[in-house]
């Protein structure tokens, strides 16, 4: 288990949640795939917690996933995609939300899944519950980040 904590702002008042995101994009003859969702919960005194649940396993298959049917595609989310998730949900401009948000679906695939889809999606999650987005919005946001964005979240800030 992954956990971070930030300070939130109680003027953001987020109800419990429940959210989950799927991608697939094309990239010529590859594509990048991931899944990644959990719930929000209100609470923790002025504290904004991140808790992100790490699966190493590659046992469970995703049979029904949006990948190409060429990709195996497992239930999980390594380590390695638990910290860029984590990243691309803290770096989300302020304010937090006052509550936890426990990342506890993922799914990612052999081939066509890495570290920049993972932290792309953290900031589409998170920015769907700041936002208060519809499901029509969070499409339109998914697909309108850039890689160089995602990229950019998985470098440390200069303080």
């Amino acid at each position: 288990m992954l956990k971070e904590n930030a300070i939130c702002a109680t003027s953001v008042a987020l109800q419990k949640t429940i959210l989950a995101i799927e991608i697939r994009i094309a990239t010529g003859p590859s594509h990048i795939y991931g899944l990644l969702g959990g719930h929000f919960s209100r609470g923790n005194a002025g504290q904004f917690c991140l808790a992100i649940a790490i699966d190493e396993s590659d046992t469970d298959a995703f049979h029904d996933s949006i990948a190409p049917q060429f990709d195996r595609v497992y239930w999980g989310l390594p380590g390695n995609y638990a910290a860029s998730v984590s990243k691309g949900i803290m770096r989300q401009e302020p304010p937090l939300p006052c509550g936890t948000l426990e990342i506890n679906c993922a799914a990612y695939p052999e081939i066509g899944s890495s570290r920049l889809i993972f932290a792309g999606l953290g900031k589409v999650l998170i920015s769907a519950l700041v936002r208060d987005l519809t499901a029509e919005q969070i499409a339109d946001f998914a697909f309108r980040q850039k890689t160089s964005d995602m990229a950019a979240l998985l470098h440390e800030k200069n303080s």
